[in-house]
């Protein structure tokens, strides 16, 4: 599986896909106390990039995109049993 790449490299490509989907990466996102903004470490989630940024949800809900600092491809789904 590819490296976690910074956000500050770069974004996912959307080459290759139409103007209304969206390409599918893990991302790593740093999470902060809501009253005392201490840090509280980083999980990790499915988010979409699509056309004009960031999507604001994921599948475990609202994404602070703001606090996005890596992502990496999703991998390849399993192949079909034989």
């Amino acid at each position: 599986m590819s490296e976690w790449i910074s956000v500050k490299e770069r974004l996912p490509s959307r080459e290759g896909l139409e103007k209304d989907e969206t390409e599918y990466v893990l991302v790593s996102e740093q999470s902060f106390d809501a009253i005392t903004g201490e840090k509280l470490g980083s999980c990790v989630s499915i988010c979409g990039f699509e056309h004009d940024g960031w999507s604001k949800f994921d599948n475990f809900g609202y994404v602070r995109t703001e606090n996005i600092t890596h992502w990496k491809p999703l991998p390849k789904p399993p192949g079909e049993e034989k």
